[in-house]
């Protein structure tokens, strides 16, 4: 194409909106810089583009990067949308947007044409022709946005095609679809929503919001929330997991594909429902949060509602150290950039924003400076209607598995009366029967929905946790919720092709009954065994009824009862351990008693005491292993312990960080126990616990592969048979794992237990070990390359049964 000079250019500023236009020979075309789209606006990216060349009538270019119009050769090009999240609304106008990306003095004459085309397939002599002339674009240069009206053809959701012709044998090139830098066409559509339903003469509640906010300016590339109809009860819109990299080859410029990078489909559902708020539940914009692609991906989508967004962040956000892309663009919505939690209401509901990225704000357990202001915020605003949101699930049957790591902030929302709790993180939906403390149902207890369904992915189930009611994956969406005064309602709504849902109501807040029962009296506690307590009790008397009981120990709940029990047995005690039990009494309306006196006791010494072998790293060193790998590699310390005063730590980044130690009897059958606790960031293969000969030849290799268990039999060779589980081995939290060998020839077997319960692995782990016994354990790893960080204590290897 020959080069074509640029037109004078005028520019026309007005308040934020910065629009440029340029003056053609031929026609009128609108050269946008940055412009503001309607505060009912949607975007939809194109679904289909390619050029057809009559010169070649029979080639396809639909994976070309460029759309290409000109009349010598003579080449058309056709584009392809689907419009949905008008509804019932009224299309105000409609554009067609173009990337120039090579100039002409005619950019090209634009006919509607028949849907059915396929961009891989689609050529010259099977092409749809144009029947209805839509418009024109006159000279268009290099590098700018270029529009042409188009609303006389969009009038409503629906699928729509255009095919673009040229009178110049000097033609103009647009970016298509294909287009790296996300360039490829648009179709804006502004519209009027439909009227919403006359409010009953009930007074809409005031929202407030605690802290107050200062306003903050909008992101480049993003435009003004819609203004939220008036409704006699507030909606909110949630989900987590969003916005794909711009770099993610599946981006493909915004549009994704069926199964990623959704987050243009999921901002136009929330659009058509005009929401009071939208609740951010973490891994907002992948794949580090960086402002840079914030402003690209997010701003352009879930952007468009930052006038009415609460966001949360996740661990992605913190992929940019102190999460500051997150902080730069939402700003003060965002909260102290140090601590990223706060409160606000809308009606008559409190939502408090919570952070689940512990380790960047100094933890979430007993004590910590959130939970410490958590349990301020929530005394200090007694809604009858109590919600919070943050990334990690408590609870979920995902791939990630229980945030045990927030407990104590989920202990003090339900003692607060909370109602609602919504997370991220596992990409996928799941709807929780209301739960207590400990996550024993309990129809007065808090409602957990997992909502990472807002565009990234989809990610599959483990096994089901108790008290999981319904569980999706492969739906994109949001969670909508209608907050009632002393009720909600749910509902999850797919995007547009999908067909999951899930719908319920529930009520909330506190009754008009204050009364808590009376303090629970005769508290016994008797050590039954080295690890068991049984407790009881004397029922506590209420004015309605007593529900249930929590259970303390050392001022921490460790299980609740529900109805009228009036015992309990403590079978996570530990062996010549001084406790101290303390129990309260509950009613329906979550009115608690005063705890009651303290029972003390004091358990025996274990089992464990006579094993074969034992050590618990209270000697402050490792002297009782024989070998202990790499040099500097181990710790004895006593930051991070399962119990006592010191525990062994192995970090490593390179070399091997091992430890093993010789029996004195080699035995055919055998327990191996230890308390292991892996942080996070090690290596996707962590080998955690090995058995081997007195010849140190390996007999059996315990690891966590991506968060789940495996097994290896390693006779003869290593890894000779594999056995994988579903079960999640979560890291940042300590956890007790067993293996049992029995070394007998073709009659071999092995089990391993997680914190008491037996794994099931698939295909369970059989085979000939030989018939050399056990002779050699080992912790850690021997071999290079890898990086972990990994804790041991209480490790003890037995010929019976040792348990958690």
């Amino acid at each position: 194409m020959r080069p074509f000079r640029q037109s004078r250019v005028a520019t026309l500023v007005v308040g934020a909106v910065f629009v440029a236009f340029s003056l053609g020979s031929v026609g009128t075309s609108w050269q946008l810089a940055a412009a503001a789209a309607s505060p009912s606006a949607i975007t939809a990216l194109a679904v289909a583009d390619a050029y057809i060349q009559k010169s070649k009538p029979s080639t396809n270019a639909g994976s070309a990067s460029s759309l290409q119009v000109d009349n010598s050769p003579v080449k058309n090009f056709l584009v392809g949308f689907t419009l949905t999240g008008i509804g019932l609304g009224t299309v105000d106008s409609a554009r067609l947007r173009l990337y120039a990306t090579d100039p002409s003095r005619v950019g090209g004459t634009f006919t509607l044409t028949a849907t059915a085309w396929s961009e891989s397939s689609v050529t010259w002599n099977n092409a749809p022709a144009g029947t209805t002339t839509v418009g024109t674009l006159g000279a268009v240069a290099t590098g700018g946005w270029y529009e042409l009206d188009v609303t006389s053809a969009v009038r409503a959701d629906g699928t729509y095609s255009f095919r673009a012709s040229s009178t110049s044998a000097d033609g103009a090139n647009y970016a298509s679809r294909e287009d790296t830098q996300g360039r490829g066409p648009q179709l804006v559509v502004t519209f009027t929503p439909p009227p919403a339903p006359t409010p009953s003469p009930t007074p809409t509640p005031t929202t407030t919001a605690s802290p107050t906010l200062s306003p903050t300016p909008t992101p480049p590339g993003s435009t003004p929330a819609p203004t939220p109809p008036n409704r006699a009860e507030p909606v909110i819109m949630a989900a987590g997991d969003i916005s794909c990299d711009p770099a993610d080859p599946s981006y493909r410029g915004g549009l994704g594909t069926t199964t990623t990078c959704q987050q243009a489909a999921t901002a136009n559902l929330i659009a058509a429902e005009s929401p009071n708020a939208v609740l951010l539940l973490g891994d907002n914009q992948y794949e580090t949060g960086s402002l840079a692609n914030f402003n690209a991906a997010f701003a352009p989508t879930w952007g468009r509602f930052l006038g009415v967004t609460k966001p949360a962040p996740g661990n992605h956000e913190y992929g940019t150290p102190g999460a500051a892309g997150y902080y730069d663009y939402f700003g003060a919505l965002a909260g102290d950039p140090t601590k990223g939690y706060y409160s606000y209401d809308i009606g008559t509901w409190h939502i408090v924003a919570v952070n689940s990225n512990c380790s960047a704000i100094g933890g979430c357990g007993a004590g910590s400076a959130q939970e410490q202001w958590l349990k301020a915020d929530l005394a200090a605003h007694p809604a009858e209607c109590i919600a919070a949101y943050w990334h990690h699930p408590r609870f979920t049957s995902g791939e990630h598995g229980n945030a045990t790591f927030m407990q104590a902030i989920w202990a003090d929302l339900y003692t607060a009366g909370a109602d609602v709790v919504l997370n991220g993180h596992d990409h996928d939906y799941e709807r929780f029967a209301p739960q207590d403390a400990l996550g024993t149902a309990d129809p007065s207890g808090i409602r957990e929905f997992v909502v990472g369904t807002g565009g990234k992915s989809h990610y599959g189930f483990l096994t089901s946790q108790a008290n999981s009611e319904v569980r999706d994956t492969g739906t994109f969406g949001a969670l909508k919720l209608t907050l009632g005064a002393g009720r909600y309602d749910w509902q999850f709504l797919p995007v547009s092709g999908a067909t999951f849902t899930d719908s319920g109501t529930a009520s909330c807040g506190s009754s008009t009954d204050t009364s808590p029962p009376s303090v629970p009296s005769g508290l016994t506690a008797t050590a039954s065994s080295p690890t068991a307590v049984d407790l009881s009790w004397s029922a506590s008397t209420d004015n309605v009824a007593v529900t249930g009981y929590e259970i303390d120990r050392d001022g921490q709940p460790i299980a609740t009862v529900v109805g009228t029990a009036l015992t309990y047995t403590d079978t996570t005690a530990r062996a010549a351990t001084t406790y101290s039990y303390t129990v309260r009494a509950r009613d329906a309306a979550r009115n608690w008693s005063a705890f009651s006196a303290p029972a003390p006791v004091t358990t025996p010494a274990s089992a464990a005491a006579n094993a074969v072998f034992s050590d618990d790293f209270e000697l402050g060193s490792m002297t009782n292993w024989t070998s202990s790998g790499t040099s500097g590699k181990w710790t004895v310390q006593g930051a991070r312990v399962h119990a006592g005063s010191f525990a062994a730590q192995a970090i490593t980044t390179t070399g091997a960080a091992y430890a093993k130690r010789n029996l004195s009897v080699a035995v055919a059958t055998g327990y191996f126990r230890s308390y292991i606790y892996l942080a996070s960031g090690s290596s996707a293969e962590v080998k955690l616990m090995r058995l081997r000969t007195a010849a140190d030849v390996s007999l059996l290799t315990l690891s966590v592969l991506n968060g789940k268990l495996r097994l290896c039999r390693d006779y003869p060779t290593p890894c000779a048979t594999v056995a994988d589980s579903a079960t999640a081995f979560t890291s940042d939290a300590w956890h007790s794992l067993e293996i049992r060998l029995s070394v007998s020839g073709a009659g071999s077997s092995a089990d391993v237990w997680l914190d008491g319960s037996l794994v099931a692995f698939n295909p369970p782990l059989t085979g000939d070990w030989g018939t050399t016994p056990i002779g050699k354990l080992q912790i850690g790893e021997v071999a290079t390359g890898g990086s972990w960080n990994v804790t041991y204590d209480d490790v003890v290897f037995d010929t019976s049964r040792i348990g958690p």
